[in-house]
């Protein structure tokens, strides 16, 4: 019996970096991949911190920055 899930929330650890186009947003850097993020709680907004985070992709890909899909921040925590 073959059981198939499809769960769109996702793993990452990288480094938060502030993209300044269109009015900027944070978007997370994970060995050169990168993730616009949508709702990262204010005390993350902090460039160079490493953060592991899960994500998950919002449904609408069009969006004012023209820069890629956004993830809504499900969890974050810094890490050393």
């Amino acid at each position: 019996m073959k059981i198939t899930i499809d769960f769109p929330i996702s793993l990452h650890v990288g480094i938060i970096e502030y993209e300044n186009l269109e009015g900027g947003f944070w978007k997370l850097n994970e060995n050169n991949k990168t993730f616009n993020l949508k709702n990262l709680p204010e005390e993350f907004n902090q460039e160079g911190i490493k953060v592991a985070i899960l994500l998950k992709p919002e449904e609408e890909e069009v969006n004012i920055f023209m820069s890629g899909r956004f993830y809504e921040v499900i969890s974050i925590k810094k890490i050393d």
